[in-house]
Protein backbone atom coordinates (compact mmCIF):
# COMPACT_ATOMS: atom_id res chain seq x y z
CA UNK A 1 0.00 0.00 0.00
CA UNK A 2 1.20 3.44 -0.87
CA UNK A 3 1.61 5.93 1.43
CA UNK A 4 -0.66 8.61 -0.24
CA UNK A 5 -3.71 5.78 -0.41
CA UNK A 6 -3.16 5.85 3.47
CA UNK A 7 -3.27 9.42 3.41
CA UNK A 8 -6.30 9.57 1.27
CA UNK A 9 -8.48 6.72 3.67
CA UNK A 10 -7.33 8.91 6.87
CA UNK A 11 -8.30 12.60 4.92
CA UNK A 12 -11.79 11.22 3.98
CA UNK A 13 -12.25 9.41 7.68
CA UNK A 14 -11.29 12.30 9.11
CA UNK A 15 -14.89 14.49 8.21
CA UNK A 16 -17.96 13.96 10.47
CA UNK A 17 -20.57 13.58 7.92
CA UNK A 18 -18.79 10.86 6.23
CA UNK A 19 -18.34 9.13 9.34
CA UNK A 20 -22.30 9.52 9.77
CA UNK A 21 -22.82 8.20 6.33
CA UNK A 22 -20.86 5.08 7.08
CA UNK A 23 -22.95 4.70 10.38
CA UNK A 24 -26.00 5.86 9.11
CA UNK A 25 -25.28 2.90 6.00
CA UNK A 26 -24.17 0.49 8.68
CA UNK A 27 -27.43 0.66 10.11
CA UNK A 28 -29.75 0.85 7.32
CA UNK A 29 -28.28 -1.31 4.58
CA UNK A 30 -28.66 0.49 1.23
CA UNK A 31 -30.16 4.53 0.72
CA UNK A 32 -30.52 6.60 -2.20
CA UNK A 33 -28.32 10.16 -2.40
CA UNK A 34 -31.79 11.85 -1.39
CA UNK A 35 -32.45 9.32 1.59
CA UNK A 36 -28.14 9.83 2.71
CA UNK A 37 -28.92 13.46 2.71
CA UNK A 38 -31.64 13.62 4.75
CA UNK A 39 -30.68 11.11 7.09
CA UNK A 40 -27.50 13.27 7.56
CA UNK A 41 -29.22 16.40 7.52
CA UNK A 42 -26.65 17.75 3.75
CA UNK A 43 -27.45 18.93 1.21
CA UNK A 44 -27.60 16.49 -1.85
CA UNK A 45 -24.87 18.48 -3.65
CA UNK A 46 -22.40 18.10 -0.30
CA UNK A 47 -23.95 14.76 0.49
CA UNK A 48 -22.94 13.62 -3.41
CA UNK A 49 -19.50 14.43 -3.00
CA UNK A 50 -18.96 12.56 0.63
CA UNK A 51 -20.50 9.54 -1.01
CA UNK A 52 -18.16 9.52 -3.86
CA UNK A 53 -14.65 10.09 -1.84
CA UNK A 54 -16.17 7.24 0.13
CA UNK A 55 -16.82 5.65 -3.17
CA UNK A 56 -13.62 5.95 -4.42
CA UNK A 57 -11.85 5.08 -1.60
CA UNK A 58 -13.45 1.92 -1.48
CA UNK A 59 -15.53 2.61 1.73
CA UNK A 60 -18.79 2.18 -0.03
CA UNK A 61 -20.48 0.20 -3.08
CA UNK A 62 -23.34 1.54 -5.70
CA UNK A 63 -25.70 0.59 -7.31
CA UNK A 64 -28.29 1.42 -10.16
CA UNK A 65 -32.19 1.09 -9.04
CA UNK A 66 -34.12 2.37 -11.66
CA UNK A 67 -33.64 5.94 -11.58
CA UNK A 68 -32.31 6.17 -8.38
CA UNK A 69 -28.28 5.40 -7.07
CA UNK A 70 -28.08 3.12 -4.03
CA UNK A 71 -24.93 3.42 -1.86
CA UNK A 72 -23.95 0.31 0.94
CA UNK A 73 -20.75 -0.48 2.53
CA UNK A 74 -18.91 -2.05 0.22
CA UNK A 75 -19.21 -5.80 0.06
CA UNK A 76 -15.18 -6.49 -0.51
CA UNK A 77 -13.80 -4.16 2.35
CA UNK A 78 -9.70 -5.39 2.52
CA UNK A 79 -8.91 -6.15 6.04
CA UNK A 80 -7.41 -2.78 6.61
CA UNK A 81 -10.64 -1.07 5.80
CA UNK A 82 -12.66 -3.27 8.17
CA UNK A 83 -9.68 -2.62 10.65
CA UNK A 84 -10.52 1.22 10.32
CA UNK A 85 -14.14 0.76 10.38
CA UNK A 86 -14.24 -1.17 13.77
CA UNK A 87 -14.33 1.64 15.47
CA UNK A 88 -16.20 4.15 13.33
CA UNK A 89 -19.20 1.46 13.24
CA UNK A 90 -19.00 1.11 17.20
CA UNK A 91 -19.92 4.11 18.17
Amino acid sequence: MRTTELERWFRVLGNRKRLDILRLLERRKSLSVTDVALGIKLSLKSTHKHLHQLLQTGFLDKERKQFNVHYRLADELTPLHRYLLQPVLKS
